[in-house]
């Protein structure tokens, strides 16, 4: 027990430290004077790939805990492409290939049926899968939004050790992995709350995203399949929200592929004369979001009603920002 609360520490003062340290490197770069500004909220806009240490954190923890090699070697895939990404733009499909082979490589840890039966066991695996897949996309999309990856990390890391607090479980290696991701995220957020002074950028949001929907799943197949579902329902619903609408709200010019669309939380951050409240506003959601699941262990015949009321509020909110960002047109 001792030697996972050190451990725990160790690796929020790794995070916390070696994010000051890569804040430190990026602010000393030359900045181009021609560059892009996103906002007239901030003289510069963050420096991108400052999360290097925020995943080499989470990885150094979780190597410390009962955990399968292939999940590691899985990250490292990650990590190493998104930098090689960086360095010379490959294809996407390259891209979609690679995060497949990364989460086929330590699906087959899980206990099958994951989602307590609700499908065959083939079509159990392949639910799975694209969830794992859509966690990892959506986590890249976040990593836009000022402030709200580490939210994100935090808010899933503390949810599921509540929830196996709650069951009694609290040293299972469950909530060991998500106490570390917790508090690797808090070391990156204690220098990038909004205004962040650097962006995690693809090296560690979508790493970041691998280790979520690990967990997640982890969780579901270890008896708490609604917290794969409830704990990241803002982000999931966001991101889908995000991509399903984006044929409907951009007019397409003759042989010009459309833009990507940030999420609504970003463009609400953007028209916002209160940046942070928004980012508070979304805290707060995810704390709502980890009542709702942890009052499934006390009443699970709530299951059903608690995740519609946890998309209710989420899609509640999302309306919201959108009504934010048509006001500011």
């Amino acid at each position: 027990m001792t030697f996972y609360l050190i451990l725990s520490f160790s690796v929020f003062f790794i995070s916390l430290i070696g994010t000051k340290l890569v804040i430190l490197t990026i602010q000393n770069r030359p900045v181009s004077p021609n560059i892009e500004l996103i906002t007239g909220k901030r003289k510069l806009p963050p420096a991108a790939n400052g999360g290097i240490a925020l995943v080499f954190s989470c990885i150094i923890g979780l190597l410390g805990t009962e955990i399968d090699y292939r999940v590691i070697l899985s990250i490292f895939l990650l990590m190493g492409f998104s930098l090689l990404n960086n360095i010379t733009k490959l294809p996407v499909s390259l891209k979609l290939i690679i995060r497949l082979i990364a989460v086929i490589i330590p699906v087959s840890i899980f206990d099958f049926p994951i989602f307590s039966g609700f499908a065959t066991p083939f079509f159990d695996k392949i639910l799975a899968i694209s969830l794992w897949l859509w966690i990892i996309h959506s986590f890249e999309k976040l990593e836009k939004v000022e402030g709200m990856l580490p939210i994100q990390i935090i808010s899933i890391g503390l949810g599921l050790s509540a929830i196996t607090i709650l069951s009694e479980k609290f040293f299972s290696p469950l909530s060991i992995q998500s106490l570390i991701f917790s508090t690797a995220g808090a070391g990156f957020l204690w220098w990038n709350f909004y205004p962040a002074k650097v962006l995690a950028g693809d090296i560690a949001s979508v790493p970041c995203g691998f280790i979520a929907g690990y967990l997640l799943l982890f969780a579901a197949s270890s008896g708490y399949p609604e917290a794969a579902i409830i704990l990241p329902a803002y982000f999931l619903a966001d991101s889908a929200i995000t991509f399903f609408n984006r044929p409907f709200s951009e007019k397409l010019e003759k042989n010009k592929k459309p833009k990507p669309r940030p999420l609504f939380c970003f463009r609400a951050i953007i028209n916002s004369r209160s940046p942070e409240w928004i980012t508070r506003t979304i805290a707060g959601i995810n704390m709502l979001l980890v009542l709702l699941e942890a009052q499934i262990l006390i009443s699970p015949q709530m299951s059903l009603f608690n995740v519609a009321m946890a998309y209710a509020m989420v899609f509640t909110s999302i309306w919201f920002f959108a009504r934010m960002i048509n006001r500011s047109l």
